[in-house]
C-alpha cells in the first residue's frame, strides 16, 4: 500500500514538496515540568497571526521575493517550493516565535478546501523515538532524496496516515490527523538528542 492513496487526491502530488520543505525547518521539542508544549506554542502562533489579520508579514505568490524577505531576520534561508501546480498557492511569509527562537512560517492556501475541512498533519521535529524505521543515508535537509527516502518508509508502515520515521542525523518525521494528535503520539517517547552516525 502506498501513502500517497491514502490522502485526496488534490493533496497527494504537493506533500513530497511539503516533506522537504519542511525538513529544513527543524525543531527542538522541549520536554520538561513546566515548558510549554511545543504544539501550543505553534498553535498560539498560528492563533496570533489570525487574531491581528497578520497571516503574513511579507505577501507575495512569488517565491522569489520571499527568501530575500528573510535575510538578516533568521539564520537560514528557507526553502520555498512551488506547490501551486499541486494545489497549494503560496500566499507569503511571516516571523513566527516556537521555544524563544525566531523561525520561518511559509504560508500556502489549499486551492480546494470547503469550509470545515480538515487536513492531514506532517511534522518534522528534531528529535529522536527509538526503535523506528529510519533512512539509510544521511541526505541533506530539503533535498529530493530525503523527501523520496521519508516517502518510501511512510509507504512501508502498518499505517502511512499515523506513522513515525527517522530520518538519519536529523530526527523524525511523523504523519497523523492533527498537529496534536501527532505531539500528544510522539512526545512520551520523544528523546531530545538525535543520534549521530
Amino acid at each position: 500500500m502506498q501513502f500517497w492513496h491514502l490522502l485526496p487526491s488534490w493533496l497527494a502530488p504537493g506533500v513530497g514538496g511539503a516533506i522537504a520543505a519542511s525538513l529544513a525547518m527543524l525543531l527542538l521539542v522541549p520536554l520538561g515540568g513546566n515548558q510549554p508544549r511545543i504544539e501550543d506554542e505553534a498553535v498560539a502562533g498560528h492563533i496570533r497571526s489570525l487574531q491581528v489579520a497578520h497571516l503574513t508579514d511579507v505577501r507575495t505568490s512569488n517565491q522569489h521575493l520571499i527568501k530575500p524577505w528573510f535575510n538578516g531576520k533568521i539564520d537560514f534561508s528557507p526553502p520555498v517550493p512551488e506547490l501551486a501546480d499541486q494545489g497549494f498557492p503560496l500566499i507569503g511569509g511571516r516571523l513566527d516565535s516556537v521555544d524563544g527562537k525566531t523561525v520561518p512560517a511559509i504560508v500556502y492556501k489549499p486551492k480546494d478546501i470547503g469550509p470545515g475541512e480538515k487536513l492531514p498533519a506532517i511534522v518534522h521535529v528534531h528529535g529522536w523515538v527509538e526503535g523506528v524505521a529510519a533512512t539509510d543515508v544521511n541526505y541533506p535537509c530539503g533535498s529530493e532524496e530525503l523527501a523520496h527516502s521519508v516517502s518510501a518508509l511512510i509507504d512501508a508502515e502498518e499505517d502511512p496516515a499515523h506513522a513515525v520515521v527517522g530520518l538519519r542525523n536529523h530526527g523524525i518525521t511523523a504523519t497523523g490527523s492533527t498537529l496534536e494528535e501527532i505531539l500528544d503520539r510522539i512526545e512520551p517517547h520523544l528523546l531530545t538528542q538525535v543520534p549521530m552516525t
